[in-house]
């Protein structure tokens, strides 16, 4: 798992809103929570192991949010798997 540059400086209203689950370029893409509010951080996702560990340790909260990551989660498995497997 890998952890994107901080996005801006907490507090700054001209910045985008926070967007805590992305699909980006077949990755699942999580604001890391554990970092709030004093840094805005993502987590690149690709493997189910890596979003696992994301919920495990809390770094994606609260119910919806823990079931659209588990969901993407289950598509970036499915993204990389081969065209064959069943």
């Amino acid at each position: 798992m890998s952890v994107a540059a901080t996005i801006g400086e907490a507090g700054d209203a001209a910045r985008a809103p926070y967007e805590p689950v992305a699909w980006r370029e077949g990755r699942l893409r999580l604001l890391d929570q554990t970092r709030l509010p004093a840094e805005e951080r993502y987590a690149e996702i690709a493997t189910a192991d890596e979003a696992a560990e994301a919920i495990a340790s809390m770094r994606v909260r609260g119910a919806p949010a823990i079931g659209v990551a588990a969901a993407y989660a289950l598509a970036a498995v499915a993204h990389g798997a081969p065209a064959d497997a069943a």
